[in-house]
């Protein structure tokens, strides 16, 4: 090995181009990428699964492992938990949720609208099973982020992306965080987030706590946090006992909304659909899923809904935001 790691050296030293390891995306590949998936003919999966990934920082095959059940809405943003990882095959043990915050400044990076499209567009899924139900999400989605990035290079005037690959992704995502600001996390928050063990002294010491987090999830969801528009809130319901949105939830999701658990995430999901129902009516072609669902079919109910949907001061208070 150390041999070839000279032959490696003295290829570069003399200008050879030479690839050792998949390089990271950067958020400008990222929001290009996202621009396309957005819209793709397969009911949101891609989208969903790609900002998931960001998000979270984790692995592709990890994102194939989130539950339906696993889900949660925390204050102001959206509560992932992983059952089981590369890192922890036994299982996680006492586990926290990692804060995924939405961005409604820029629809295409928001995760938490990639959530409620999906959600949507698959109203009838067993709130028991994994998100991503398929036999092999990750191959799946390892051959639509291919195609992703092909498009890209074809398409859009890239001259090329080298060396991008779906692991790609958790490296930008966590490259972005910690070197995409002058003032990002922690290294020990982002090791945390992305669940890579440093060592069995500093994992004995190092534990989650969630404001780190939560500073992270705000970072990398693309929120400028050089502006005061780095503490936006998602869209929200403004009242909490609604009967008409408390009806729409049941409409729109007719099997997912029988379990309890998932009925602040279906109220999340479902108030930032509606918030960007422009955007996506002017992005989507016109014969799209999404606009086969019983939510865009139905004009009065989102007519109904829409003057209930905010951005602003309500009732959820806004976590992650740094002291200065």
């Amino acid at each position: 090995m150390k041999g070839y790691s000279r032959f490696i050296a003295t290829d570069i030293e003399e200008g050879v181009q030479t690839t050792k390891s998949k390089r990271p995306l950067t958020i400008e590949e990222m929001k290009r990428l996202t621009s396309r998936s957005v819209a793709l003919a397969d009911a949101g999966c891609t989208h969903a699964y790609l900002l998931l990934t960001w998000n979270l920082m984790g692995r592709p095959g990890s994102t194939a492992s989130i539950h339906l059940n696993s889900l949660s809405c925390e204050e102001d943003c959206l509560g992932v938990q992983f059952r089981r990882l590369k890192t922890a095959q036994e299982g996680v043990g006492p586990n926290k949720p990692r804060h995924c915050f939405a961005n409604p400044l820029k629809p295409n990076l928001c995760v938490v609208l990639a959530l409620g499209l999906y959600l949507v567009m698959h109203p009838t899924m067993d709130p028991d099973v994994r998100l991503f139900p398929a036999v092999n999400p990750g191959d799946n989605f390892s051959r639509s982020f291919a195609k992703l990035v092909h498009a890209l290079v074809a398409l859009d005037g890239v001259d090329r992306l080298p060396n991008v690959a779906t692991h790609s992704i958790r490296k930008g995502a966590v490259t972005f965080a910690s070197s995409g600001c002058t003032s990002g996390p922690s290294t020990g928050v982002l090791t945390t987030r992305a669940r890579w063990s440093l060592g069995d002294v500093l994992d004995r010491y190092n534990h989650y706590a969630p404001a780190g987090d939560q500073y992270a999830g705000r970072i990398v969801s693309g929120l400028p946090e050089s502006s005061a528009a780095f503490g936006t809130l998602p869209p929200h319901f403004g009242a909490r006992d609604d009967p008409v949105v408390a009806d729409a939830v049941r409409v729109v999701f007719p099997t997912l909304c029988n379990a309890a658990c998932l009925s602040t995430v279906l109220r999340m999901c479902l108030a930032s659909v509606v918030y960007h129902r422009e955007w996506l009516v002017d992005t989507f072609p016109q014969h799209h899923t999404l606009f086969s669902t019983v939510l865009f079919r139905n004009k009065d109910l989102l007519h109904q809904l829409a003057p209930n949907v905010t951005i602003n001061d309500g009732n959820i208070r806004r976590t992650g935001i740094p002291p200065h």
